[in-house]
């Protein structure tokens, strides 16, 4: 008997792509999937961190059931669609690890486990997954070893200006550190409000704002700019950055032509270009998939990334869209390029760059890195001389050595 598979099913992904699905209905699939989604198959349903409008919730599978009849998509060129039966909703959703906080699937790979659509799954991993779904001993991860919940989104969900401006009035009488003491909320590492009266530590206010509305605070909460400077920049405030995330990668960059030209730096001294290997590839892994997903909904992927100095090649309608994939854990303010990149870019007339920014890395119990959130910067076409190209350094040929 064919091992059991998982298909995700998200309000939202991270690539923009959409599916026709209808839980415990039918299932959309592209064409990769084919060969494994095959009638009289077991399956459970997977749903991921990522929420519709950009926020997230907790990863939770939510029922099992077999694969029915396949066939093609009627809508989407390249996709396939295949009926659910026999479908079992939950009673309530499994949380993806359990008690002891550990991964129902063996998570191996890093992050890009996690962004197959659809996965083979072992046996005793489906097993667990239906046996902790018909026990009342909650999925959620408590006990020796366990990770909290990381960072939710929606930190100003059901917050007004009404309630902003009455937590600016108490952080006014109460003065900061008393108004973090009593509220929660540490100092502000990403962004602050701007005031007459100087500036104020966005999330730290948040959270009092949350408070004295009768909200919940119970965190960590995510502090980037789609839940922090963006809602308050709706709201009327001005945001301001108390100093850019910048990547990790151009850091390190900057760290190694200061270390060759004998000038260190800072505490990073010697890392040169160095960025932890399995960060570097979970957090490659994640960006190259969340762009295959979106450029395979339009056109014929190639990967060229072994070959060429793009990652992609696509044919969108009659053109052959070159495609340089960034990812990063830090802002989307500055990427690595190298010269050949830079040549191409401003000779070819059909270049895109696809960045995912703010990548979370987070190292699960068997110590594999999981990639998971980020924001998408897309640029197509990638015009680069609208940008700015700064040198980080040179190399200077001597005076005899020129013909």
């Amino acid at each position: 008997m064919p091992v059991p598979i998982r298909l995700t099913v998200n309000e939202a992904s991270l690539s923009g792509s959409s599916y026709d699905d209808v839980v415990g209905k039918q299932y959309e699939f592209p064409g990769i999937y084919r060969r494994i989604i095959q009638p009289g198959r077991r399956f459970v349903y997977y749903r991921g961190r990522r929420a519709k409008g950009g926020g997230s919730r907790p990863p939770v599978y939510l029922g099992a059931g077999r694969i029915g009849a396949v066939r093609t998509s009627p809508t989407s060129t390249g996709r396939y669609v295949c009926d659910i039966v026999d479908y079992e909703p939950f009673a309530e959703p499994v949380f993806f690890k359990n008690a002891a906080g550990n991964y129902y699937e063996p998570a191996t790979g890093g992050g890009f486990y996690w962004q197959n659509g659809v996965k083979e799954i072992p046996e005793a991993a489906y097993e667990r997954i239906l046996a902790a779904a018909r026990s009342d001993a909650s999925e959620k991860p408590v006990g020796v070893g366990a990770r909290p919940l990381a960072r939710r989104s929606g930190v100003t969900d059901g917050l007004t200006r009404e309630h902003i401006d009455e937590a600016l009035t108490q952080w006014s009488l109460l003065g900061r550190n008393e108004f973090m003491h009593r509220y929660g909320g540490r100092p502000a590492e990403r962004y602050v409000i701007v005031t007459d009266a100087g500036d104020v530590d966005a999330l730290a206010l948040i959270l009092g704002a949350r408070a004295l509305a009768g909200l919940d605070t119970t965190g960590p909460w995510r502090g980037d700019r789609a839940n922090v400077a963006d809602p308050l920049t709706a709201l009327g405030y001005r945001v301001d950055s108390v100093g850019r995330r910048l990547s990790p990668e151009v850091e390190g960059v900057d760290q190694a032509v200061l270390q060759a030209a004998g000038r260190p730096h800072g505490s990073g001294g010697g890392q040169g270009f160095q960025v932890d290997q399995r960060a570097k590839v979970a957090v490659e892994d994640y960006a190259m998939r969340s762009a295959f997903e979106h450029y395979d909904a339009r056109g014929q992927v190639r990967n060229t990334a072994r070959h060429a100095s793009w990652d992609y090649e696509v044919d969108i309608h009659g053109k052959c869209w070159h495609v340089e994939v960034k990812g990063t854990t830090g802002d989307p303010v500055e990427v690595i390029l190298t010269p050949n990149e830079v040549a191409h870019a401003r000779i070819y007339p059909y270049v895109a760059l696809y960045i995912v920014s703010n990548i979370e890395l987070d190292e699960s119990l068997d110590s594999e890195l999981l990639a998971t959130g980020g924001t998408v910067t897309h640029l197509e076409p990638w015009r680069i001389d609208e940008g700015h190209l700064t040198p980080v350094g040179y190399k200077y040929r001597l005076p005899h050595t020129v013909n």
